[in-house]
């Protein structure tokens, strides 16, 4: 019987709204972060947890291997972006910040 090993990488990613300006209100912050979650399933993303406030979002995520963490948080920011914007949410020109935090935690098991 041949060995078998399974890693699983989970990530902790921070990023704010555009010089943090509380631009996430709370009467449709669920809204933003069931929208996310939504589009994480669609594009097989594994979002296990995501919450914020008025100027800064978490998420804990373990997408596949396949996928470069840099084009999830793109595509993640990207299209809640456009979502907030056509949905017209926010008052004001609503944007995330250039970049984010990352941090990861790795379980290794071989059988």
């Amino acid at each position: 019987m041949a060995s078998q090993s399974y890693l699983s990488l989970w990530y902790y990613l921070v990023w704010s709204t555009k010089n943090r300006e509380p631009y996430i209100d709370k009467s449709w912050k669920w809204q933003l972060y069931d929208h996310i979650r939504e589009f994480c399933k669609q594009k097989e993303y594994h979002l296990d947890f995501i919450n914020g406030t008025e100027d800064h979002i978490h998420l804990l995520i373990s997408p596949k291997p396949v996928f470069s963490l840099s084009n999830v948080v793109r595509d993640i920011k990207r299209d809640s972006y456009y979502w907030v914007k056509e949905q017209n949410l926010c008052s004001t020109h609503f944007s995330w910040q250039d970049g984010y935090g990352r941090f990861a935690a790795a379980s290794f098991y071989r059988k």
